[in-house]
């Protein structure tokens, strides 16, 4: 689901092309916009194309359009078989509307070195719908530029994505996002949703046993739905995100990850670029820029269907023991471990939580909410007082709320 979720980033943010050179003076200026402003992002070549047609009333179509880049390590290659856009118009300051633009078999194909890390992306058609397209301004901040070469728009539709990678092949379906946000300047909000992941069967075969997990658990099949939000807001020169995913395991349960930040430096964007395209990171600027980065809060949750008793059935007949016992093993280790670092008193409630799941599993949480921001530098120096750390971040663990 990573892969799945970088799947939707790298088309969302870069909207990959296919090759053929034509004269920029035959292209429409929000066309321009896209090709120039995705080869300045990135730091590589422009996209390329064989044919395109214009007929003069904002109807738009590439064929053939591709896009190389030589990253640090890697080589990235976007095609796209057509790309057709409709209503593209002037909005004024370098952003261009769209009424809609589809994306026919766009393929990504990532290859790392010496054949490493290798993997593809086949999309067979995106659509998005009132859209807008922002030119890269070489006067303003990396963050003011994070959307040059992109196509942003109210809906996004990606009815799937087949992802390949270590000779296995996944398949995503139904993908869909609805943004809301500044048209002048693309950011706001995105959610996000992915109807089914069938995990291969095989993936989950014990090589110890020679059984499958997923049949020694009683599933007939590893299913994953997504939805998610991400929230983009611009501060001066710094970026604040928040990201919220939740992952529904058919049958099984729901795993929820959310995180919220601030104080991003547009200059980590600059120096990111530099680093991609095979420049040498400077530690002594990159260190204070990443500890100056701020946590406004962090959850982990779980709600279970069925899944925490019968991995706890199958863990107990592996180990030869009872549940009972695996469970009153797992309170003694958590109430020890907590205890060495003095925190006692957060042991109790750790312990209470946990129990009170284990007997009536329905869903845990840990949360990190701190009153206010705290930066990554401030994090680190709470290594050696865990005390503090537990007050100052505001971690809590509760169950069956």
């Amino acid at each position: 689901m990573k892969r799945s979720l970088q799947t939707f980033i790298l088309f969302f943010l870069c909207l990959a092309v296919f090759a053929g050179p034509v004269s920029a003076k035959s292209e429409p200026d929000g066309i321009v916009a896209l090709l120039d402003g995705m080869a300045q992002k990135a730091g590589g070549d422009r996209p390329v194309y064989q044919t395109i047609s214009d007929d003069g009333m904002g109807n738009v179509t590439l064929s053939g359009l591709s896009w190389h880049m030589n990253q640090k390590g890697a080589r990235v290659d976007y095609n796209v078989e057509k790309l057709s856009v409709s209503n593209l118009r002037a909005r004024g300051n370098g952003v261009f509307a769209v009424g809609k633009a589809t994306f026919a078999n766009t393929r990504i194909i990532a290859k790392g070195p010496q054949g490493k890390m290798d993997f593809s992306y086949l999309i067979p058609e995106t659509t998005i719908r009132n859209g807008f397209i922002y030119s890269y301004r070489p006067e303003a901040g990396a963050i003011d530029n994070i959307f040059a070469g992109s196509v942003i728009g109210d809906t996004t539709t990606i009815p799937s994505v087949q992802v390949d990678f270590a000779g296995i092949r996944l398949a995503v379906n139904g993908i869909d996002v609805v943004w809301s946000g500044d048209p002048q300047t693309g950011f706001g909000t995105w959610k996000v949703t992915a109807a089914s992941l069938v995990v291969p069967k095989n993936l989950l075969d014990n090589p110890k046993t020679g059984k499958n997990m997923l049949d020694e658990l009683g599933y007939e099949k590893l299913d994953i739905a997504m939805n998610g939000d991400i929230v983009l807001e611009k501060t001066g020169d710094k970026l604040g995100v928040g990201y919220g995913i939740r992952l529904t395991a058919q049958g099984m349960g729901t795993l929820e990850i959310a995180f919220a930040g601030r104080d991003i430096p547009g200059a980590l964007f600059d120096m990111a670029k530099t680093i991609n395209t095979g420049g040498k990171p400077d530690t002594a600027k990159i260190l204070p820029l990443l500890f100056g980065i701020k946590l406004s809060g962090l959850k982990f949750r779980f709600e279970d269907n069925s899944l925490t008793r019968r991995l706890l059935d199958y863990a107990a007949k592996q180990q030869n023991t009872t549940p009972e016992a695996m469970t009153a093993n797992g309170a003694a280790m958590i109430q020890i471990s907590l205890a060495q670092l003095g925190l006692s008193e957060f042991a109790g409630k750790v312990v209470a939580a946990y129990n009170a799941y284990m007997a009536s599993p329905k869903n845990i949480t840990i949360r990190a909410k701190p009153e206010n921001p705290v930066a990554i530098a401030t994090i680190m120096g709470l290594a050696a007082a865990p005390t503090a750390a537990i007050t100052m971040l505001g971690i809590s663990v509760s169950a069956n709320d």
